[in-house]
């Protein structure tokens, strides 16, 4: 049986994560022939959730993005893929992330 160090654990963690930070941080702004552009520069906040989390800031929108079904879609703390296409804002770093995230527009309340 193999018996693996932490170290061993470690370096099999980030080599499998690997592919999922790079893509993530290939999103192209695709303004200003998206839909959204005007929003651009202002504050994201979740559309979605308990009341209480949709007052934080999420950070600043900085583009938005088409990305088609089974893309990375957010290198925050989660890594998820599209379940479908859609036109996603770019959000900067803020109280969601310390890097830039993107969430699909129909679930963000921008001021």
């Amino acid at each position: 049986m193999l018996k693996l160090t932490a170290m061993s654990k470690l370096f099999l963690f980030l080599l499998t994560i690997t592919p999922l930070v790079v893509s993530a941080g290939s999103w192209a702004n695709n303004c200003p022939k998206a839909p959204s552009c005007e929003d651009v520069g202002k504050i994201a906040y979740s559309s979605v959730g308990k009341r209480f989390l949709k007052e934080l800031p999420i950070g600043e929108i900085l583009g938005v993005t088409w990305q088609p079904k089974g893309s990375v879609i957010d290198s925050g703390d989660t890594v998820s893929t599209a379940t479908k296409g859609g036109w996603y804002f770019i959000i900067g770093p803020g109280v969601a992330s310390e890097t830039p995230i993107i969430r699909h527009v129909n679930k963000i309340k921008v001021k």
